[in-house]
């Protein structure tokens, strides 16, 4: 292939270890909290930062706000405490100059991130190309499943359209996708099987944030990290699709609900 027609075509796009941006920037949430939770509190950091930088460069709102998130449950179940940061103050300064020095060599790329960052936390969507985040939750809940819904039939509602229902998550990119997890399972499988489905779904939830909510008995407990990455898991499903049908997440999401439902029986909770 000629030099000219590889710069005529359009630039291609990253992918990562987990599959597309998209996917890392869904899953980045369950090794982030893991890291705090399974490692050594200098360790688990640095393992921590790692996931971070991937984050930053995924340029995926998604991925920001599992970072956000984790750092919130890690503090809530007690896996971190602020006092650390100071303790680790050195680590964060190799850290920060070794960012800065790559981005001496990259000076574009570290400027994008930057732009990205306050583009999708402001409504300047000049700087990232997108919409903010507020905007992307609100079309997530009212546009985009509308879009979806109305696409098809009444029958189809009823009884699902099967993979037809998931659009672009099963490579169907000519159909609207409702960019929500809940509204995709009534799509593909109908309200009969997929209703059962969600109220499951429910469940859990509701129970993870009860587990948490204690956080006497959450703090520093499998069942409080497993809670916490489930009310990820559902958070990231809701506001993205193909949670139960992309492979690493689907893993995560097994994995969870076998290991909690092993706990929830030997502990009687």
């Amino acid at each position: 292939m000629s030099s000219s027609t590889l710069n005529d075509e359009e630039p291609l796009r990253y992918a990562s270890l987990v599959g597309s941006l998209t996917a890392y920037g869904v899953a980045v949430g369950f090794p982030a909290l893991a890291a705090f939770y399974y490692f050594k509190k200098l360790n688990g950091f640095l393992i921590f930062i790692i996931l971070s930088i991937g984050a930053a460069l995924s340029l995926q709102k998604s991925a920001l706000a599992n970072i956000a998130i984790v750092i919130i449950f890690a503090w809530w179940l007690k896996f971190i405490e602020f006092k650390n940061i100071f303790t680790f103050a050195p680590t964060i300064g190799v850290v920060a100059i070794l960012i800065f020095y790559i981005s001496e060599f990259n000076g574009s790329q570290f400027e994008t991130v930057l732009r990205y960052m306050q583009g999708v936390l402001t409504s300047e969507t000049e700087l990232s190309n997108d919409v903010n985040f507020f905007e992307s939750m609100v079309d997530r809940f009212t546009a985009l499943p509308y879009e979806a819904l109305i696409y098809f039939e009444t029958h189809e509602f009823l009884y699902g359209a099967g993979v037809f229902g998931g659009a672009g998550a099963m490579g169907y990119d000519n159909i609207p996708m409702a960019h929500n997890g809940l509204i995709e399972l009534i799509l593909m499988f109908g309200v009969f099987v997929g209703g059962p489905i969600i109220l499951f779904l429910i469940y859990l939830l509701i129970k993870s944030i009860l587990i948490i909510s204690n956080r006497l008995n959450a703090a520093n407990t499998e069942i409080g990290f497993l809670s916490a990455s489930y009310i990820q898991w559902f958070v990231n499903y809701v506001f993205s699709g193909g949670g139960l049908f992309q492979p690493v997440s689907a893993s995560i999401f097994w994995l969870l609900v076998f290991r909690m439902r092993y706990i929830f029986k030997s502990e009687k909770i």
